[in-house]
């Protein structure tokens, strides 16, 4: 079994996420953060679940998707520049 930590930045951009969204439709906000710590769960017995990173290039940083936000360090809208949120030599 793994071991699942969630970073502040991460913690912090999924709620921002979901508050953003409780603005429109609370109820689709509570849905969609379950869905993302539910998502992140699945590490705990497969940590290689997901998809290898096309920006990183690295087989050992994975990405999972809770569509349309990418799980991979942080909570990404899959629209956003991952490059520009994320440095993956820091993960050497």
């Amino acid at each position: 079994m793994a071991a699942i930590h969630w970073t502040r930045s991460a913690l912090r951009d999924a709620r921002d996420i979901v508050e953003y969204i409780a603005k429109d439709s609370p109820a689709y906000a509570v849905k969609l953060g379950d869905k993302f710590f539910e998502t992140v769960e699945r590490l705990d017995t497969d940590p290689r679940v997901g998809w290898m990173v096309p920006e990183f290039e690295r087989d050992d940083i994975r990405e999972l998707l809770v569509s349309p936000y990418r799980i991979v360090v942080a909570v990404v809208h899959g629209s956003r520049d991952l490059l520009k949120i994320v440095d993956p030599d820091k993960f050497d």
